[in-house]
C-alpha cells in the first residue's frame, strides 16, 4: 500500500464511505495524482489545529477559554484545564479564582470556600465574598449569605449578578423592603440577564404588585412557564415565613428554604436557549438552619 493510498483510505474513515470503496481505494497509486498526497496531509494538519483547545500555548487565551467552559456549564472539564494551566504557569489569583468557581459547581465546597478565603485580600474580592455566600446559601444558611453578598456588593456596586442574589437572599428572610433597592439595580443594569428580571418579578409578586410583575414579564419576554414557576414560588415563601413566625430561631435566621438547584443558577433563570425554558422547576424542603460564618 503506498503511502498515497493510505492517506486516502484515513481520510475515507473519517467520512464514513462503505468499506468496499475504501478497499478499492487502496489500489491507487502515488503516482496517479502527484502532490495530492501532501496536499490532502497539509489540510489534515491545518484541521486538526483548528479543533485543538485554544489558548493552550497562551496563558490568558487560556483563562478565556477555561471561563467560557463554566459559562457553558462545563465545569468539570474547567477543573481539568485549570489543572494543566497551573501545572505550566502556575498558580495565581486569576486561575485560583476560576479553580474555585468550579470546585463549588461540582459539589467540593470545602476547598472552595478555603479557596475564596484566600483570595478575600486579591483585587478578587468582589467575587470572593460573593462565592463565600453562594456556599453559606446552598447551605440555608441565608444571614450569613445576605453579609457576604453585602461586602461583595460594596466592592463591585455595578455587578448585576451580584446585586440579584442579594435581592433574592433577602426576599428568602421576608426582608421585602431592603430587596427592592438591589433587584431594581441588577435588572436595570443588566437588561438581558434573566435571573435578575426574574427576582425582580418575585419581589414584586411577593410584594402584592401582581400588574407590575407581569409588566415585568412583557418586558423581559418571560413565558408562561417561567412565570408559574415564580408565581409557585413566591407562594411557598409566603407560607414558609408565615410558618415561621412561631419557630424560635438562631441569630435571625428564618428556617432555610434549600433550592434544589445551585443559588446562583436559581430556578428563576432561564435557559439561554429560550425564555421560556427554565434550568429546574423550584424544588424546595423547608429545614431549620444554623448561620456560620466562614
Amino acid at each position: 500500500m503506498t503511502k498515497f493510498s493510505c492517506v486516502r483510505l484515513a481520510v475515507w474513515l473519517t467520512v464514513g464511505v462503505p468499506w468496499g470503496l475504501l478497499l478499492s481505494g487502496c489500489a491507487t497509486t502515488a503516482g496517479a495524482m502527484p502532490g495530492l498526497a501532501e496536499r490532502v496531509e497539509a489540510q489534515q494538519a491545518s484541521a486538526r489545529q483548528s479543533m485543538a483547545p485554544a489558548g493552550t500555548d497562551d496563558r490568558a487565551t487560556h483563562l478565556q477559554l477555561v471561563a467560557q467552559m463554566q459559562q457553558n456549564g462545563l465545569h468539570f472539564a474547567s477543573l481539568a484545564h485549570l489543572e494543566a494551566l497551573q501545572q505550566r504557569w502556575g498558580a495565581d489569583p486569576d486561575s485560583n479564582l476560576l479553580l474555585a468557581d468550579g470546585l463549588r459547581q461540582t459539589g467540593q465546597f470545602e476547598r472552595a470556600r478555603q479557596l475564596y478565603g484566600d483570595l478575600l485580600m486579591s483585587p478578587h474580592r468582589a467575587r470572593a465574598e460573593h462565592g463565600l455566600g453562594l456556599l453559606a446559601a446552598k447551605g440555608g444558611g441565608m444571614v450569613t449569605a445576605t453579609a457576604h453578598f453585602q461586602r461583595a456588593s460594596l466592592a463591585a456596586p455595578t455587578d448585576a449578578n451580584i446585586l440579584s442574589d442579594l435581592g433574592f437572599a433577602l426576599l428568602q428572610q421576608g426582608r421585602l423592603a431592603e430587596a427592592r433597592v438591589p433587584l431594581q439595580k441588577a435588572a436595570e443594569l443588566a437588561t438581558d440577564n434573566a435571573k435578575a428580571w426574574s427576582n425582580l418579578a418575585l419581589y414584586l409578586m411577593l410584594d402584592g404588585q401582581p400588574h407590575k410583575a407581569q409588566d415585568v414579564f412583557l418586558r423581559s419576554k418571560l413565558g408562561p412557564t417561567a412565570q408559574a414557576q415564580i408565581a409557585a414560588a413566591a407562594q411557598a415563601i409566603r407560607e414558609r415565613i408565615a410558618g415561621a413566625k412561631a419557630i424560635p430561631v438562631q441569630d435571625g435566621t428564618l428556617p432555610g428554604l434549600v433550592l434544589a438547584t445551585s443559588f446562583d443558577l436559581n430556578s428563576w433563570q432561564t435557559n439561554p436557549a429560550g425564555a421560556d425554558a427554565l434550568i429546574k422547576p423550584p424544588v424546595v424542603r423547608p429545614a431549620v438552619v444554623e448561620s456560620r460564618t466562614y
